[in-house]
């Protein structure tokens, strides 16, 4: 003996069964706009016009398409395991919370373009009353540097003519090529 467990079911998404609820609704209904989503169980919305909650349910149990639940003592409805949700809405009402959504964004938008406005006029008071400071020009080196790096230059080249090798002292500064541009090259010893 098998029992309702034992039976393989298809399991049917939550997607098609609005499509039966919405093609039942429609026969039914014909002058009536009726909105029939599922992102979870099936939600049927639509506007004040009609306010026939027991119609709709007795056209969708009439045509077999719902079935009323046991678990809830027939109060709810379901189709192919999933439950159905009613809900009626007031046009006029839904459409004055339009109204005020886009007046509070508006609002929002003007605000935020205030305080925009507000911080660029902070800053840029800031930035003038900000004391001027004089760029002063590095003062002329002492000819006494110069000197002294004149003397390290020829005592390294001294040193590399007396060892007879290619290589410079450690110690020694950068030498400058000649050229318009001046390079500096260092080398050291490995």
């Amino acid at each position: 003996m098998m029992t309702d467990i034992d039976e393989p079911h298809a399991y049917v998404t939550a997607a098609e069964s609005a499509r039966k609820v919405r093609k039942t609704l429609r026969a039914a209904f014909p002058k009536t706009k009726i909105s029939v989503t599922s992102p979870h169980d099936i939600r049927i919305e639509w506007d004040d016009s009609i306010t026939d909650v027991d119609g709709m349910r007795a056209a969708l149990t009439k045509a077999g398409v719902a079935h009323p639940d046991e678990r809830y003592h027939g109060s709810s409805l379901t189709v192919d395991g999933h439950h159905l949700w009613f809900h009626c809405f007031n046009r006029a009402e839904r459409e004055a919370a339009r109204l005020d959504s886009e007046r509070r964004r508006q609002e929002e938008a003007e605000a935020y373009q205030r305080a925009q406005t507000a911080i660029a006029e902070a800053i840029k008071a800031k930035r003038a009353a900000r004391p001027e400071m004089p760029w002063q020009k590095a003062p002329p080196p002492e000819p006494s540097v110069y000197e002294a790096f004149e003397r390290l230059r020829e005592k390294a080249e001294a040193q590399v003519m007396a060892h007879e090798g290619d290589r410079r002292p450690s110690w020694a500064p950068p030498l400058i090529l000649g050229g318009n541009s001046p390079r500096l090259v260092s080398i050291s010893a490995c």
